[in-house]
């Protein structure tokens, strides 16, 4: 009984201790990938904190774009209206010189056709007509008769003229001014669609920081949430590699214990407190056409905990060392004087709430049933139990209280 509970120890720690090595290996691979979407995170962080200062800049750009458009709209509207006007005035001047051309040509020629009249006098020389005076006071009267039409003629045609050459000037500013009011609004025009071109490429600036926000904000959310996982999953490590750290220095013979009552039979108290069926009894059984040794009794039950038979040490959890593989994860409690010479063991288990070398007392909730690790195909839950006595199993319906 010795070599065994000695090579149960050894089991036990060989077991703890390559478990703490693989959960020490888990801890560090999920605390790196953690670490690795920290870092993502705080660069998404980063990047958005950019991506809002470089939105914020780019739209009052826009902003101040959008005014200096309105703006540049309405001086291009203005400059419009005054070219235009400019053309309409241009246009009546043209007709004005134009009529004044006219009458200036028509003046020009009837000025030009009386005064051969006066001076040739239909081919007769100018001194004839002085010469056909009746008397010198006629003489001097008709030349200053002549005179008079012909200074009367001279002065309405400089006036005339200087009229033409006026119209002429203020054609030549009236284009000028033209000129220069084309020349402003395809300048206006080119700043115009050079704004536009910029608020265009501004706004699909706006669209492109959206859209990378929007990602952004989904990988911060999914990393968020994957970040959390992880904390929780290493959380979980730890606190079973505390777990196992503290079963390896609690070992048996090292635990200081209060004195175990004396275990009589028919006083163990049933490992289920609900109803079951015992499906299988103790001892030989017939099992596939063969007579198997069945060392305790399975209960077929439906979900319920598992109860300590009795007040006791938790001598061994986990999966067997040396055990029947088929029993799944199990228990074993020493009672009595929890030297391992009176042992409960429960098997099949699902969720093991207790920790080894954990002192419990009778009734108390040890574990709880599987439903996936059972005999045969029913796939209802059930429960192996046994009661060893310095080793040897022993039939436990002879050390459970009669049952009800």
């Amino acid at each position: 009984m010795k070599s065994f509970v000695i090579l149960l120890i050894l089991g036990v720690s060989s077991l703890n201790a390559n478990a703490l090595q693989e959960i020490g290996a888990k801890i560090a691979h999920e605390q790196k990938e953690l670490d690795r979407l920290t870092n993502r995170i705080n660069e998404g962080i980063k990047r958005l904190q950019e991506l809002k200062i470089q939105h914020k800049e780019v739209t009052e750009r826009v902003r101040r774009d959008r005014m200096e458009l309105d703006r540049l709209r309405q001086s291009v509207a203005v400059t419009e209206q005054e070219l235009a006007t400019s053309n309409e005035d241009i246009q009546s001047s043209n007709q004005k010189i134009n009529e004044i051309h006219a009458r200036l040509q028509t003046f020009e020629n009837s000025f030009y056709t009386r005064l051969r009249h006066v001076y040739k006098n239909r081919n007769q020389p100018w001194l004839k007509i002085l010469l056909n005076a009746q008397n010198l006071a006629d003489f001097d009267r008709r030349l200053h008769y002549y005179k008079l039409i012909l200074e009367a003629d001279s002065g309405h045609f400089d006036l005339l003229r200087a009229e033409y050459r006026a119209l002429l000037e203020e054609q030549k500013k009236l284009k000028s001014s033209t000129q220069e009011a084309d020349l402003l609004s395809k300048k206006l025009l080119t700043q115009r669609e050079a704004l536009l071109q910029r608020i265009r490429e501004d706004t699909q600036t706006l669209q492109k920081i959206a859209t990378e926000q929007e990602i952004l904000e989904k990988q911060e959310a999914e990393f968020a949430k994957s970040s959390k996982y992880l904390e929780e999953k290493i959380a979980h490590l730890i606190s079973a590699q505390n777990q196992i750290r503290s079963d390896v220095k609690r070992s048996p013979e090292n635990l200081s214990t209060p004195p175990g009552k004396k275990i009589s039979r028919n006083s163990l108290l049933w490992p289920l407190a609900q109803s079951f069926t015992i499906t299988k009894p103790f001892g030989n059984v017939g099992q596939r056409g063969a007579t198997v040794f069945s060392p305790g009794i399975d209960m077929e039950t439906q979900d319920q905990p598992v109860l300590a038979a009795e007040d006791g040490v938790i001598f061994y959890r986990g999966a067997p060392a040396g055990s029947n593989s088929s029993y799944g994860k199990v228990i074993m409690i020493a009672h009595g004087d929890y030297d391992g010479k009176f042992i409960t063991l429960y098997g099949n288990l699902d969720n093991i709430l207790v920790t080894l070398n954990q002192t419990i007392k009778r009734g108390d909730r040890i574990a709880t049933v599987s439903s996936t690790q059972n005999f045969g195909n029913n796939s209802a839950a059930k429960l192996h139990f046994q009661v060893r006595v310095n080793g040897e199993p022993k039939n436990p319906i002879d050390w459970l209280q009669p049952k009800k």
